[in-house]
Parts: C-alpha cells; sequence; structure tokens
C-alpha cells in the first residue's frame, strides 16, 4: 500500500475561530479497491492554514490503464462565510506493473511445403493483464526468404484480460529444389506510435527451420555402354542429374564390380 499527501489548504483569509468542512471520495475509473474509501470532517484550528489528508492506495499487480477518483469538499457551516475554491481535486494512480509477452519457444522446425504448416504460440510468461494489449508478430528473411521459401507475415496479436496465449499457424512453400535446410525468423514489436507502457517483449524474436524435403534423382545417361576393346581405349560414362535442381554440393559413390570382365581387362 502507497500512502500520497493530499493538502487542503486556506487559500485566502485568516481563520480565528474552528472551521470543519468535508471531505469525500468518489469513483471515476479507480474503485475502492484501488484506494481506500475517505468520507469524514477535517477541521481547521484557529490560524490554521494547512493540513496533509493521507490517502492509502492499494498495490494489485495488475497491467491496466491509469485510474482516478475524485475527493471532493463540502461545508455545512452557516454560521462563516467559507468559500471551498477549487472544492474538488482528482487523485491519478499511475500504473507500475509489468507484463512480459514473448514467444514460448526459441525455434522450430517446418516441412517445406504450402501444404504443411507450424503452430507457432506467443504467451503471457509473466504478469496479470487487466487491460488489452496488442503486439505485432511479423516474419523476416533469414538464409530463407520470403515469397520464395514462406509467405510473408505482418498481423497484430491482441491479448485480453482472460487470454494469456495465442497461436498462430506459419505456412512455408515449396520451390522443387534440393537445397541446404533454411531459416527465417518471426518478431514481436509494438508501434511506436502506439507503445503500451509497462509491456516487455521477451523473447521477442523466435527461428523458423524449413526442413527441405526435395527429391533429387542422379543416375547413368545408359544402362550399357558397349567398348571395343584396345590398348588403353577411355569410354566416357556420364553421370547425371535426371530430376530435381541443385542447389548445393552433392557427392555420390562410383564403384565397380567384376561380371565377366576383370581387372585385367579395366582399371577400376
Amino acid at each position: 500500500n502507497v500512502t500520497v499527501c493530499i493538502n487542503v489548504t486556506v487559500i485566502n483569509g485568516t481563520l480565528l475561530r474552528e472551521v470543519n468542512v468535508t471531505l469525500s471520495s468518489f469513483d471515476v475509473s479507480a474503485t475502492t479497491e484501488d484506494y481506500t474509501t475517505i468520507a469524514g470532517n477535517i477541521t481547521f484550528s484557529e490560524n490554521e492554514t494547512q493540513i496533509c489528508l493521507d490517502v492509502t492506495l492499494s498495490d494489485d499487480d495488475i497491467l491496466e490503464e491509469d485510474e482516478d477518483f475524485l475527493l471532493s469538499l463540502a461545508t455545512t457551516d452557516d454560521n462563516i462565510n467559507v468559500t471551498l475554491s477549487p472544492n474538488e481535486t482528482r487523485v491519478i494512480i499511475m500504473n507500475d506493473d509489468t507484463v512480459t509477452i514473448g514467444f514460448n519457444q526459441s525455434s522450430y522446425n517446418a516441412t517445406e511445403g504450402s501444404d504443411t504448416s507450424v503452430e507457432v504460440c506467443t504467451s503471457v510468461l509473466n504478469g496479470i493483464l487487466g487491460r488489452n494489449v496488442t503486439v505485432t508478430f511479423f516474419t523476416t528473411d533469414g538464409t530463407a526468404t520470403s515469397a520464395v521459401d514462406f509467405p510473408q507475415v505482418v498481423d497484430e496479436l491482441t491479448f485480453t484480460p482472460t487470454e494469456r496465449q495465442l497461436c498462430q499457424n506459419v505456412s512455408t512453400e515449396r520451390d522443387g529444389d534440393s537445397e541446404n535446410d533454411e531459416d527465417f525468423c518471426l518478431n514481436l514489436s509494438q508501434n511506436m506510435s502506439q507503445l503500451e507502457s509497462g509491456v516487455i517483449l521477451e523473447p521477442n524474436t523466435t527461428t523458423v527451420t524449413i526442413l527441405d524435403d526435395d527429391g533429387l534423382m542422379i543416375g547413368f545417361n545408359q544402362t550399357i555402354y558397349s567398348v571395343e576393346e584396345g590398348l588403353n581405349v577411355t569410354v566416357c560414362i556420364n553421370a547425371t542429374v535426371i530430376n530435381g535442381t541443385l542447389l548445393r554440393e552433392v557427392n555420390v559413390t562410383l564403384s565397380s564390380f567384376d561380371v565377366s570382365a576383370t581387372t585385367e581387362d579395366y582399371t577400376a
């Protein structure tokens, strides 16, 4: 609990006798859960010029908008000419609570292909929400490229006091190329023009690795080669990428096996 001093002052004139005024509090956006209700009399003694009123505020650990309530002065003393001005003051309770919102995992794996997707979840990891909070969810290129390997995404996620986790299905594109696994990033941010006070984004990035599943066919151009016998005759046997596109280095092993010919007939 926090206590704040609210001063009530004799602004003009001199008190030569006791004066009583009544103090009351009224909810605006704050309620009696946020502060201790005040209702009672304030007594100014002769020559007294200022009284400090201790108002107790409650600490609720909930991220919410700044809240306020009113304090009002009145008098029922008809025997003295007392002007109450200003007779009302507003007390604003400034929120100092925080929440942490972030990705549930630091990395995800996704199979290549537009018919597959990976579920990526973002959660309120710490703190209590007392109001809606909106963050931006967007993709950035890594070794994978948007529109080629994955669809670009820019979206808004709105967390409510009753919703602590939001999940998005993130898809990938099939390109038919045999290549290394590639990755891209998913990010969380806040619009600079709508920064949410008390909101911490951590972890605010996660990596999606696209696991390549494209097939590649490599083979001999012919199943049979006929070569006339001769001293040191050389024949070119072609191995070819028959199907698929190579975007990385691929090693294959070549071996020879005797049938009716032996290593006396050819160089292995």
